[in-house]
C-alpha cells in the first residue's frame, strides 16, 4: 500500500521497448553469461513442466527467462517475462521485488502476491549478490503447482548461489588476463634495457621510454614494488 499499487489491476508500467531491453542486457553481460549454464540446470531439477526460470537484474527487470513453454504463455498475460520490472513498487509483494528489497530469500505464495491476477502464481526468488553482500541481480522460480517451499526455494538458492561463482571465476580470469600482460610488459621493458628491478622487487631505474610505456612519470615508478606498477 506504500507505494500505492492497485491490487486489483495487472501493471503494465515500466516494461521496456526492445532496444531499452536490448541496452540493459548488454549493461548485464557478466551476469547473463554467469546465468547461460544455471537457468537450464535449475529447470531440470523441477520436472520441465508448469514452470519458469527467471533471471532479474538489481532494478527488478527481468532479463532472461526460460521454461515450460504453456506455462510461459500464462506468465506473459500477468507480464512474468523478460523487459517487465517486478519492483515492489510497481507490482506489490512478489518474489523477485521482495527478494531485493530484503536482499534475502523468499517465496511468495498465491494470495500473497499483492495483485490478484498473480494470484496462481507460487514463486521462489533469491538474491544474487556479489562480494559486499550487496545484490547484483536475483534468480526466480516461478509456477502454479503447489509443490513443497522449502525444496523449491533452495533449488533458486542453490542457483543464485551457482551464478555467484560464475562471476567470481570471471573476476579472477579477468584478474589473471590483466596480471599476465602486466609480467609481459614487464619482462619486455627488462630485455630492452628500459627498466632495472633489485632482488627484492622494487624498480630501482627506469629509462624516460619505459615511463611513458607505462603511462606515468619517472619519479612515480623508481623506488616502487614491480608488482604494484604492472598490477
Amino acid at each position: 500500500l506504500e507505494y500505492n499499487v492497485d491490487h486489483t489491476l495487472i501493471s503494465n508500467q515500466d516494461i521496456l521497448s526492445t532496444p531499452s531491453l536490448r541496452k540493459r542486457r548488454d549493461n548485464e553481460e557478466s551476469l547473463i553469461k554467469a546465468s547461460e549454464p544455471v537457468l537450464p540446470y535449475i529447470f531440470s531439477l523441477l520436472g520441465n513442466t508448469n514452470y519458469t526460470v527467471l533471471l532479474g537484474d538489481d532494478d527488478g527487470y527481468i532479463i532472461e527467462a526460460i521454461g515450460d513453454a504453456p506455462f510461459m504463455s500464462k506468465a506473459q498475460k500477468v507480464n512474468l517475462s523478460p523487459g517487465a520490472s517486478w519492483r515492489e513498487e510497481i507490482r506489490g509483494t512478489n518474489a523477485i521485488g521482495t527478494a531485493l528489497r530484503d536482499n534475502a530469500p523468499i517465496s511468495v505464495f498465491g494470495w500473497e502476491h499483492f495483485v490478484h491476477d498473480n494470484n496462481f502464481l507460487a514463486c521462489w526468488a533469491a538474491p544474487i549478490q556479489n562480494s559486499l553482500g550487496q545484490p547484483l541481480g536475483v534468480l526466480d522460480i516461478s509456477g502454479e503447482a503447489n509443490p513443497d517451499r522449502q525444496k523449491i526455494l533452495t533449488s533458486a538458492m542453490m542457483g543464485a548461489s551457482m551464478i555467484e561463482k560464475n562471476l567470481q571465476l570471471f573476476e579472477l580470469e579477468n584478474q589473471l588476463k590483466f596480471y599476465q600482460e602486466g609480467a609481459k610488459l614487464a619482462s619486455s621493458l627488462l630485455k630492452q634495457g628500459f627498466i632495472a628491478i633489485n632482488k627484492n622487487g622494487y624498480i630501482t631505474d627506469i629509462n624516460p621510454l619505459g615511463a611513458v610505456l607505462l603511462g606515468r612519470k619517472v619519479e612515480n615508478i623508481v623506488g616502487q614494488l614491480a608488482a604494484d606498477v604492472f598490477s
